[in-house]
């Protein structure tokens, strides 16, 4: 299943900034279009944060909330920005063997959290490899209400990784197989069972377009996940290292977990419906017209061919 994975799309939505902090799109023009830590948050060390929340729990939120306090986290934007991609991949297929070359890589490249799908599958195998480590379970107030919004952003979004051009940006198709697995089987190997019906757009009329109008995933399923999650972290990691974490708490709880002063800004409030409908609107009109970044420059370079060379005659 794609879900929040594939809201990190919209790259034309880069200038567009929200009231706390970077949103959605944004983010994901820092993706492509910007480096990842900063040279003055480069340190030496192990992983401060193992973020073990699923998404749709405030994951991004929280990411900004942990840069503000100077802890860079890695998370899809990494895996796309560092072409992380097959590394990721691996490591979902064979944790056990390919996790510790993932984090230390990362390592190197100076972040010090975790956080999002699919690194929060990984959870458990960062904290073998780092058990001083400190795990954020971000969670929503019910089952219910995770379910409907990870129903609502992955029916809505999550298609475009298969559509045009998205699918020629960015090559997530192996990864997000993976991430599937563990969300249909709980990452522990489960079946439950669950289904996932597509609608694929392919007019006869606009041969250029093609994309994945509708995705119907199955909730009860969703909902078997994200409380089978819930209940292996909090059986596994010890209550002094874990901390369980709404973001309505704000930063009071999550600044006493890591021993750090509460900043003065407000806690980060980010990928809003608002903003997730406007993405959702761009990228399908996308879908439709992306041929014209390649027709105009054409055309616009034969109109200046032309004109210097009716120049040329007259002189």
């Amino acid at each position: 299943m794609r879900l929040s994975l594939l809201l990190h799309l919209p790259l034309l939505l880069g200038r567009l900034h929200s009231t706390h902090g970077r949103n959605l799109p944004s983010t994901i023009f820092d993706a492509f279009f910007r480096g990842g830590a900063s040279a003055e948050q480069r340190s030496v060390g192990g992983l401060a944060v193992i973020g073990a929340g699923a998404s749709r729990t405030g994951t991004q939120s929280i990411t900004e909330a942990l840069h503000v306090l100077g802890l860079p986290v890695y998370n899809l934007v990494g895996i796309m920005q560092h072409r992380h991609t097959r590394a990721a991949t691996l490591a979902l297929q064979q944790p056990g063997t390919f996790t510790r070359p993932l984090i230390e890589e990362v390592l190197s490249l100076g972040y010090r959290a975790t956080m999002d799908t699919p690194m929060n599958m990984l959870w458990r195998d960062q904290l073998e490899v780092f058990p001083d480590s400190k795990v954020l379970l971000s969670v929503r107030d019910t089952t219910e209400d995770w379910k409907a919004s990870t129903l609502w952003a992955g029916n809505a979004l999550g298609p475009f990784h298969k559509s045009r051009p998205w699918k020629w940006i960015v090559d997530l198709g192996p990864l997000l197989q993976e991430v599937s697995v563990y969300y249909w089987r709980g990452g522990g190997g489960e079946d439950f069972g669950c289904k996932r019906v597509e609608r694929m757009v392919q007019p006869w009329w606009a041969p250029w377009v093609e994309y994945v109008d509708m995705q119907e995933l199955d909730g009860e399923c969703l909902g078997r996940y994200y409380e089978s999650l819930r209940a292996e972290v909090e059986a596994t990691v010890p209550a002094e290292k874990l901390l369980v974490f709404n973001v309505k708490e704000g930063w009071g709880p999550l600044c006493a977990f890591l021993n750090v002063s509460v900043p003065s800004q407000p806690f980060p409030r980010v990928n809003s419906s608002r903003e997730m409908t406007a993405a959702y609107y761009l990228l399908r009109v996308v879908c439709w017209v992306y041929p014209l970044a390649l027709i105009c420059p054409v055309a616009l370079l034969g109109f200046c061919l032309r004109r210097c060379m009716a120049k040329r005659k007259t002189e």
